[in-house]
């Protein structure tokens, strides 16, 4: 009888251990496929924090480099010299202050009305002229402020456009002259009277029994608005030292000697 109930129970035993067995198994199992679920929500967590940081880092540099660029574009619109690429005259006033422009340009102005020198040439004469002879006014005041127009005109964009523009492709100013005509029609009226031959048509004079028969010859002019044109020309360049100046040749009448 003992060996049978020993024989139970040593059973039981058994049977209890292989549960305990089990479910000590079952435990390691939730809790293994527990700490799969925690890894993985983990690593998700991860990744989405990463791309959450790359986002939040490329949102950082954006804005880093608005405020930089909103920065300098105002900088640069509120710059107070001459902007690059603008030349005046000839001269490159890229960087220039108002006061460094108008230096340069009262030197050249200076000294080109002192020494530039203008040629008048017909094949009858020639007639030399000073720069200064002339009378031409060089308003270095309204050509500076031309020159600081530049970039300054109209809404933001026109201006950016502008200077780009003078950048990349140079934007000249001619300088602002006021001419002094009267003066110039006094210098082309004395040349125009040493060129001129008026024309002398033919004639047949009768004096009593004496007939003279006089040939006549053909005139000869300048075309002075040809000449004041060109003057005006070299007031603006002043590359050129010589007019060449047409003759004008004014035929005399043809007579028809049957008439007499």
């Amino acid at each position: 009888m003992r060996t049978r109930k020993n024989a139970g129970q040593s059973i039981a035993n058994i049977n209890l251990a292989a549960q305990n067995e089990i479910l000590h198994q079952n435990q390691y199992n939730i809790s293994s496929q527990m700490i799969g679920e925690m890894i993985l929500r983990m690593s998700i967590r991860t990744e989405a924090n990463k791309k959450h940081k790359k986002t939040y880092i490329l949102m950082s540099i954006f804005v880093a480099i608005a405020i930089i660029s909103l920065a300098l574009l105002l900088i640069f619109l509120n710059y107070d010299n001459v902007y690059s690429g603008v030349y005046v005259d000839g001269i490159d006033a890229s960087g220039l202050t108002q006061n460094e422009l108008n230096d340069l340009l009262m030197d050249k102005y200076n000294y080109e009305l002192d020494n530039l020198k203008v040629t008048l040439s017909t094949t009858k004469c020639k007639e030399r002229y000073a720069l200064n002879d002339l009378n031409a006014v060089f308003d270095i005041n309204a050509t500076i402020k031309e020159a600081f127009s530049i970039g300054r005109k109209g809404n933001l964009f026109s201006r950016i456009s502008e200077i780009c523009n003078a950048y990349f492709n140079n934007i000249k100013i001619a300088p602002v002259i006021i001419f002094d005509d009267e003066q110039l029609y006094k210098i082309i009226n004395k040349f125009y009277d040493k060129n001129l031959i008026p024309v002398e048509n033919p004639s047949v004079e009768i004096n009593d029994s004496i007939v003279t028969i006089k040939s006549g010859h053909h005139g000869e002019s300048i075309d002075k608005e040809f000449v004041l044109n060109k003057l005006h020309e070299f007031i603006i360049k002043r590359n050129f030292s010589q007019i060449e100046v047409p003759i004008i040749i004014k035929d005399k009448e043809i007579i028809n000697a049957e008439e007499f």
